[in-house]
């Protein structure tokens, strides 16, 4: 039994921060897609991720040097779509970054990129991954901030980050 996260989300709203993850999970041959959305505040290690995609991107960003910062990104959902490859595995067929691009003192836009492939840049896509495997951590309850203080749960949600 997987589970392959299709779409993550964060927002802020009046209720707090909320945390929205669509994935689908097999279950002997039968797909069925579920979506989990929580006001529960998410481990650093979700931030983190989301921070590693920004960097990424803005390093892919025409204008980029790296003692400037006049363009920030700050994206809030990915969209992702998978393929089976020739040896029949699931990977990451391509895909799709949400968000806001702001430049200092002129103001903000959202933004969408179009879609994105994996061979287009591995620092991006490594970002996305590790997203995705923060998402599927959460969705089985090893990253989630009401188990912070089970010492046992934070130490097999580690082991598992660490084999991934």
């Amino acid at each position: 039994m997987s589970i392959r996260i299709t779409n993550i989300s964060k927002s802020a709203s009046n209720k707090g921060r909320r945390i929205v993850i669509c994935y689908v999970k097999e279950n002997n041959g039968i797909e069925d897609n579920y979506k989990l959305s929580s006001f529960e505040i998410a481990r650093p290690e979700m931030e983190e991720a989301w921070a590693a995609i920004n960097v990424a991107y803005q390093r892919v960003h025409p204008d980029y040097r790296e003692d400037e910062t006049w363009v920030d990104f700050s994206f809030s959902s990915v969209s992702i779509k998978y393929v089976k490859n020739i040896n029949g595995d699931i990977v990451i067929k391509e895909f799709r970054l949400s968000g806001v691009m702001a430049w200092d003192y002129m103001g903000f836009s959202t933004i969408t990129t179009d879609k994105i492939s994996p061979q287009q840049n591995e620092e991006l896509t490594a970002a996305v991954c590790k997203l995705i495997n923060e998402g599927e951590l959460y969705v089985h309850g090893k990253r989630a901030q009401m188990q912070l203080f089970d010492d046992k749960t934070i130490q097999n949600a580690t082991t598992v980050s660490e084999e991934v």
